[in-house]
């Protein structure tokens, strides 16, 4: 799986203001406009983690894009599947597609991870590499979509990775 394109299942969260040091050229927002755009990032940009502790990812069993599931590219419909908060439902989302390192190992969730949010199982018995996602209930109402059967998704944490590793364009899901 060395090889394989994971994606981050958090939104990225910036602390600081227009024009913070780390993110040369105006701040978060123009920061992930510019990412959005597929502009390339300054060195000092590269360096950034994409999060600060570690990274819940999901990635295509058979080595498509992590998002290959998405039938309606709409950000809800990626957050029914990825068991997601429903507190951001009608909210846009980032989808970060990077490059795993070799050296970046993947460790299957537990309850300690998940604390006690709603939608974490416990992966399926005899299942050690990795989680499933607890989607969404398949009646949730989503604005704007048919009511579809939410399909669960591999998942993992691994250790904090730069920005360096991402594949530009970022996608916005609306």
């Amino acid at each position: 799986m060395a090889d394989r394109r994971v994606a981050l299942r958090l939104r990225m969260w910036f602390r600081g203001e227009p024009g913070d040091e780390r993110i040369p050229g105006g701040g978060p927002r123009d920061f992930v406009e510019r990412l959005t755009r597929g502009d390339h990032l300054t060195m000092a940009e590269r360096r950034l983690v994409m999060t600060r502790y570690a990274a819940w990812a999901t990635w295509d069993l058979n080595g498509e894009s992590p998002f290959s599931f998405v039938r309606f590219n709409r950000a809800d419909e990626v957050r029914a599947c990825l068991g997601l908060s429903l507190r951001d439902q009608g909210q846009p989302l980032l989808a970060f597609e990077y490059s795993r390192a070799a050296d970046v190992e993947l460790f299957r969730p537990t309850v300690a991870d998940a604390a006690l949010f709603p939608y974490w199982s416990p992966p399926p018995d005899g299942e050690d590499r990795y989680g499933l996602t607890k989607t969404w209930p398949p009646d949730t109402p989503i604005s704007g979509l048919p009511v579809f059967g939410p399909v669960p998704q591999p998942e993992a944490l691994h250790q904090p990775v730069s920005l360096d590793h991402l594949s530009l364009p970022v996608r916005e899901l609306l």
